[in-house]
């Protein structure tokens, strides 16, 4: 096994750059806050995972050096920067829910064939998960390539790793084209106003059309969320996957349910 390198000389047309292992880091972080919503999380073929949430290698090797893409080669010239310092890079494909290892889309076939969830059950799952922090980990959401029901909470404290808790909750949302899908759209509408309805309510009524990441107080947005893997393409979607996108849009009338018989009122963001 190759030890892992403190920094790694990487060669560009732009010239050569020293690439550590705290660098990369650091334009993850970048790429989440300001691009994983609107950019792919993966290249053509490969993707780096890191802390459950995958990249695209060469646009985090721009992010790193300063070098345009255009200026240097992707594939195993850039893998190899990330494998030396330590980075799992993944071979994958993209299917109609993203991208993904050749591992992850049989495991998908058979999950896509498991029967109808009972709704309340649903419902109890959701309460027992945790949050975790809406701009930089949603990606990290399990099953969230596919449709179910997502909720955030919009606090001063810190809520990663915390159960989701009813009064917690600030909007309950749905998507049948997949909850990630649906969030991402929430956090770009954060920043224009569009997008998504709840993200327009926010900026016009609680941020005052100023951008989200430019609000001098802002509290921080978490998110949670189940899913149920079905297909929702019209062209492809069976009978069982029908069935299963009901019960997404009856889940959503269930957790607002559960929200205010505990609190005997329903989220701030989704009455506004």
């Amino acid at each position: 096994m190759q030890e892992m390198a403190s920094s790694v000389t990487f060669k560009t047309d732009s010239g050569k750059f020293q690439v550590t292992r705290d660098g990369i880091i650091s334009a993850m972080r970048e790429f989440d806050l300001r691009f994983r919503p609107r950019e792919e999380e993966s290249g053509t073929l490969y993707a780096v995972q890191e802390d459950g949430k995958r990249y695209p290698p060469k646009r985090i090797l721009e992010l790193t050096t300063g070098a345009p893409r255009n200026k240097f080669y992707g594939g195993e010239p850039a893998n190899r920067v990330f494998r030396r310092l330590g980075f799992e890079v993944l071979r994958v494909a993209k299917n109609y829910r993203g991208w993904k290892t050749a591992k992850e889309i049989a495991a998908e076939k058979i999950r896509l064939k498991l029967p109808v969830p009972v709704v309340t059950k649903l419902v109890e799952e959701l309460f027992r998960r945790n949050w975790v922090h809406m701009h930089e980990d949603y990606s990290k959401l399990e099953d969230s390539e596919y449709p179910g029901v997502y909720v955030l909470a919009y606090r001063n404290e810190d809520l990663r790793a915390k159960r989701v808790r009813e009064s917690q909750v600030y909007y309950v949302g749905m998507s049948h084209a997949g909850v990630r899908k649906r969030i991402k759209q929430f956090i770009m509408g954060l920043e224009d106003g569009g997008h998504h309805s709840g993200a327009k309510k926010f900026c016009f009524k609680e941020a005052h059309e100023t951008p989200y990441l430019s609000l001098p107080n802002k509290k921080t947005f978490f998110c949670s969320s189940i899913s149920i893997p079905c297909i929702s393409l019209k062209r492809n979607r069976s009978p069982l996957d029908l069935q299963k996108m009901g019960i997404v849009a009856q889940l959503e009338c269930y957790v607002l349910a559960r929200i205010k018989e505990k609190t005997r009122q329903e989220p701030w963001l989704n009455t506004k």
